[in-house]
């Protein structure tokens, strides 16, 4: 592939590779892998997010984190937590 950029681009570029000790090709991949999903997938997802019936949650925050917590433990096996 051969990108062809103006000065001003160019320059941004080069700015940002330095600033970030990356090469120009990286800065490059890195903004195309953040590229967002269309507005119509985006709208899509957030309707079927909307969608979803209401979950049950506790009254008291303590217990809304000891929910939570619990479920963190029980997804995380005990060998990766650190000591």
């Amino acid at each position: 592939m051969v990108l062809r950029l103006g000065e001003r681009r160019y320059e941004k570029l080069m700015a940002e590779a330095e600033r970030l000790g990356i090469s120009p090709e990286q800065v490059l991949l890195r903004t195309v892998d953040e590229l967002q999903p269309p507005p119509d997938v985006r709208r899509r997802a957030a309707d079927a997010i909307l969608a979803m019936p209401p979950m049950p949650v506790p009254d008291d925050p303590e217990d809304l984190r000891r929910e939570i917590e619990a479920m963190y433990d029980a997804a995380m096996p005990d060998d990766v937590l650190p000591d």
